[in-house]
């Protein structure tokens, strides 16, 4: 019954690098447009909050 559970495990732990590589290199990707980023920085960003 033991059959084929080490595979399943290994590729339990592929997939979930994977995963986490893929992440890294959409944000990687996503923060090389300066233009994007600009375009997108908080506004408020070092203002002091008057309600």
């Amino acid at each position: 019954m033991v059959a084929g559970r080490g595979w399943i495990a290994i590729a339990l732990v592929v997939f979930a690098a994977l995963l986490y590589v893929a992440t890294i290199l959409l944000l990687v990707l996503i923060s090389r447009d300066q233009k994007l980023l600009k375009m997108n920085f908080p506004a408020s960003l070092g203002k002091t909050f008057l309600p």
